[in-house]
């Protein structure tokens, strides 16, 4: 983070392997049941290599869904190979400096106050067909399945609706920066895909089993989500380094505790 006098810069930090390519971060993978320990790798490198997974299952939905293919409730077993041919060759060219998809972005302006205005980047998905016929501005995100124990392809069948309780109640930060990401866009509908393993034990054989729409006042219902509660913890940031001379400051999570440390990084170094 950067302080220069009453602007503050908020960015991440970018990590470089040797061959001095960008190292994806959790913050840009896409992480999978990250309110539940049930049946979750052990090991940080099995545990990042499904949230690889999880991204690349929800890139090329992203791509897919927005590409002549079409997205509707009834998908079609073409359409359905169609993702699964990509997905098992992104998962058979994994290269880390290519997790994350080129994608558009925009920047729109929302006031936390009369005395805190922001600028946020957020990603441009696609479009789609109002009731008017008109462009209308829309996201689509996924839900996947590693394990199988979720069973959803039978929930997707017998009870859609315990399908989405379910992944709020073990993704629910992620869903929620959806919403937000909604929010800021004055997006009104969302594209849920819903993506399963065909074998638990091979995470390069995917299947596309439905595609819903909803609306976002529905996710927000069912979520309970409160967009202007979801702005407290940065407004406190922003209060905290306002408090601060101008400089560079890093935020760090600490790992496995509710807590993130703020730390003065001076110029020189």
């Amino acid at each position: 983070m950067l302080k220069e006098d009453n602007i503050l810069v908020f960015d991440k930090f970018e990590k470089k392997d040797e061959n001095n390519n960008y190292v994806p971060s959790y913050i840009d993978l896409f992480i999978s049941n990250e309110n539940t320990s049930n049946n979750m790798p052990e090991e940080e490198k099995d545990f990042v290599d499904l949230c690889k997974e999880t991204t690349f299952v929800h890139n090329t939905f992203l791509k897919r869904a927005f590409n002549s293919a079409p997205v509707s409730e009834e998908v079609s077993e073409e359409y359905s190979t169609l993702v699964q041919e990509e997905l098992e060759n992104i998962a058979e060219n994994d290269e880390s400096q290519k997790i994350i998809d080129q994608l558009n972005y925009k920047y729109v302006k929302y006031s936390l106050g009369k005395d805190t205005q922001l600028f946020v980047r957020l990603n441009l998905e696609g479009y789609a067909p109002n009731s008017q016929g008109e462009p209308e501005e829309v996201m689509a995100k996924c839900f996947t399945e590693a394990d199988l124990a979720m069973d959803m392809r039978g929930k997707l069948v017998t009870n859609k609706g315990a399908l989405i309780t379910l992944e709020s109640k073990n993704n629910l930060s992620k869903i929620c920066k959806w919403l937000c990401q909604a929010q800021l866009s004055d997006i009104k509908e969302i594209k849920l895909g819903f993506v399963s393993r065909q074998n638990p034990n091979d995470s390069k054989k995917q299947q596309l089993l439905a595609v819903d729409s909803y609306t976002i006042n529905e996710l927000t219902n069912i979520l309970s989500f409160k967009p202007k509660e979801c702005w407290a913890v940065m407004q406190y940031f922003i209060n905290q380094l306002s408090q601060h001379q101008n400089d560079f400051y890093a935020l760090v999570k600490v790992p496995f505790k509710p807590n993130v440390k703020l730390y003065h990084i001076p110029d020189e170094q």
